[in-house]
């Protein structure tokens, strides 16, 4: 006989599990007629209530629903139109229609006192089949129930709250009430909706609703073995939705070569216009997922960008860092200036630059501000200056007097902001620093050209003769000099 409890379990819903529950209890004291009964009042009330549920989006089931309760309200029987409804709206098939017929026909037999009590194996029978045409089926919308559905994510704001937990719940919901058949033309016309509306630019708030739901929706599914899936077919009957979710490094990998293609040929003319897009392409790009004609795809659109564009982007100092060097020497300061506000907006990424181009990075920052342009020169006399990182302020510091390749020189217009970021190094940190300067000095040779420069900045400048550490560095500039037979 059936483990009556084992197979409970394959009764998706609580509320499907109360009266075949019951029918157990029953079975195990020997009441099989009463037991009989509630297992066809557990089936029949389950197709009612599945009826019901789906009545709310789907007109087609709304309308048997009432006609349901209307002849129930009669006081007339209703489990026979329940079945035919049942078969004709696709909860069963022709088979499935004649057993459970027949266990119906049955309990008419068995619910009269008269008639002769089943057996315990036509109980079990029963049973099983009520649980494995009905009870265990996960109710699945239909295709009304999908467009309505829809519909109500986008038109009614209050249905699902745009928060993380929200949505997680409201995903599984779907996954769990939509099969995999149908599954791609939810996806499908819910992309269609959302790019609709973006593309007009209406219902923002429903679009990054939508855009959430989704994104959440395909990293739970294997979307390249979703059925009926044609992702390159979906993308280019899109214009931009698609461009927020797909450009994630694990959806793009699986939607096949030519959705990518046909997804960064769309991106690179969104980049400048939608930050999503832009940080999408960004994601790839570090995730070096792409290939190299992909790349070149898009490449000459993020070259073209501005960097004000870049700041607010999710682009850190590692992937903007050749644009910021290059636009810091461009002595431009229209150019100069953008890159200074980049460097200041990624402040927290800098961490994840080397030590070597964290130094670079100050020494540029340094040329610039010596350059006059303005938002170096307030940058570098700020307050936040001191809280950056020992290795950038060794480059600001070390471009005062070295250069990259070991040449001795001065640039001083600056002066007063490098020795006020000196003294405000943490002291081991500045110790090591101002060592490190001293003997990079002492290796290194002066610049051709400013030997009498470095002659006379002995002489006038004040503010480095009243530093300590100074008085190393002026010995070994002064024999350095003296080689060369230049007087000071």
């Amino acid at each position: 006989m059936t483990d009556y409890n084992e197979y409970i379990k394959k009764i998706p819903e609580d509320t499907d599990k109360v009266l075949i529950t019951d029918a157990v209890k029953v079975i195990n004291c020997g009441q099989y007629r009463a037991a009989y009964i509630l297992i066809w009042l557990a089936c029949i009330e389950s197709i009612v209530e599945r009826f019901k549920q789906l009545s709310r989006t789907d007109p087609a089931a709304k309308k048997i629903y009432d006609e349901i309760t209307n002849t129930a309200n009669g006081k007339q029987a209703t489990d026979k139109i329940i079945l035919t409804k049942a078969k004709e709206y696709g909860f069963i098939d022709a088979i499935e229609e004649n057993k459970l017929k027949q266990i119906y026909e049955n309990r008419c037999i068995y619910a009269h006192p008269y008639n002769a009590s089943p057996k315990l194996e036509n109980v079990d029978s029963a049973f099983v089949d009520v649980i494995d045409i009905i009870l265990a089926k996960t109710l699945y919308f239909t295709k009304n129930n999908i467009k309505q559905e829809i519909s109500k994510l986008t038109d009614n704001m209050l249905y699902v709250a745009n928060f993380p937990a929200s949505i997680e719940r409201h995903t599984n919901l779907l996954l769990n009430r939509i099969d995999t058949d149908n599954l791609i033309l939810f996806i499908n016309e819910y992309l269609k909706k959302l790019d609709q509306y973006l593309t007009k630019n209406t219902k923002i708030q429903e679009v990054n609703l939508g855009i959430n739901i989704l994104y959440v929706l395909l990293k739970k599914l294997d979307i390249a073995k979703l059925p009926n899936a044609d992702w390159h077919q979906i993308t280019m009957n899109l214009k931009i939705v698609d461009s927020f979710i797909l450009l994630e490094p694990a959806l793009f990998s699986k939607i096949g070569f030519d959705a990518q293609n046909t997804l960064l040929t769309k991106a690179k003319n969104l980049i400048n216009s939608y930050l999503p897009v832009l940080n999408g392409v960004i994601t790839l790009i570090k995730a070096n997922i792409l290939t190299v004609d992909q790349y070149n795809i898009i490449q000459q659109e993020l070259n073209d960008l501005s960097l004000e564009v870049f700041a607010n982007s999710d682009a850190d100092l590692n992937f903007l860092y050749d644009r910021i060097i290059s636009d810091l020497k461009s002595y431009t300061w229209p150019v100069q200036s953008p890159a200074i506000l980049a460097l200041i907006n990624k402040k927290s990424t800098i961490k994840n630059l080397s030590i070597d181009k964290q130094i670079e990075l100050g020494r540029n920052v340094l040329q610039t501000a010596e350059g006059s342009e303005l938002k170096a020169r307030d940058f570098i006399e700020s307050q936040d200056i001191y809280s950056w990182p020992v290795n950038f302020l060794k480059g600001i510091i070390f471009e005062v007097f070295v250069n990259e390749n070991n040449e001795i020189r001065y640039k001083g217009q600056c002066i007063n902001s490098v020795l006020s970021i000196i003294n405000n190094i943490e002291a081991a940190a500045r110790d090591a620093i101002l060592k490190d300067l001293i003997e990079t000095i002492s290796r290194s040779n002066i610049k051709r050209g400013q030997e009498y420069t470095l002659s006379r900045i002995l002489i006038q400048d004040k503010n480095l003769q009243n530093t300590e550490w100074w008085n190393e560095i002026i010995s070994i500039i002064e024999t350095k000099l003296s080689d060369s037979n230049i007087e000071f």
